[in-house]
């Protein structure tokens, strides 16, 4: 059994490109900025409780990266 995964996906909000126009794309002066979606250079990641690694695929077709969060436990200190 394990805790959950890590799920590693593209940012909605910039596309995957950690950047963002301040402004309309027709504006001359509209300036890319960073991304202000919380996200980290285009990806987000989020902790799901999921008993397998089977179970992330199919619920994340288009996740980036999955990694597995084994349990805590006196072994892995």
């Amino acid at each position: 059994m394990i805790a959950g995964i890590d799920v590693t996906l593209r940012c909605d909000e910039c596309g995957g490109s950690g950047r963002v126009l301040s402004g309309h794309p027709n504006d001359p002066f509209a300036q890319a900025i960073n991304c202000q979606a919380g996200c980290d250079n285009g990806e987000v990641t989020h902790f799901d409780e999921l008993t397998t690694l089977e179970d992330a695929i199919k619920d994340y077709p288009t996740a980036i990266r999955l990694q597995v969060v084994a349990p805590f436990s006196k072994w892995n200190r």
